[in-house]
């Protein structure tokens, strides 16, 4: 379990929302990364970006729940994305194959 906080800032406009990330994302934070989505989509957001630039660390439990959630949310029509990932955190999706997979903005799809 973690002893630093996953903090959470979220801004909706619309149907969308861009959550920004600080701290750690791992078997101890989870599920407040999964109340805050839960609540974004029972107020009808239909995608949903997640800035990664101040996570300082993400376990396995971490990229298995946003794996689970872009399923869970491709299954209602909506779409999970995230932006400005650390070196780490890119490598080790490179890495396990898992990169292709997500949903992975670059500086260039940015507003």
């Amino acid at each position: 379990m973690s002893t630093i906080h996953l903090e959470l800032n979220t801004v909706e406009s619309g149907d969308t929302a861009l959550i920004e990330l600080s701290g750690i994302l791992d078997l101890g934070t989870v599920n407040k990364l999964r109340l805050a989505l839960d609540e974004l989509i029972s107020h009808g957001c239909k995608s949903i970006v997640m800035d990664m630039s101040c996570v300082q660390f993400v376990d396995s439990s971490g990229i298995g729940f946003i794996a689970r959630m872009q399923r869970k949310l491709k299954d209602q029509d909506c779409s999970l994305a995230m932006r400005n990932l650390s070196p780490q955190l890119e490598s080790a999706l490179r890495l396990t194959g898992m990169g292709t997979y997500f949903n992975i903005e670059t500086a260039a799809d940015q507003p």
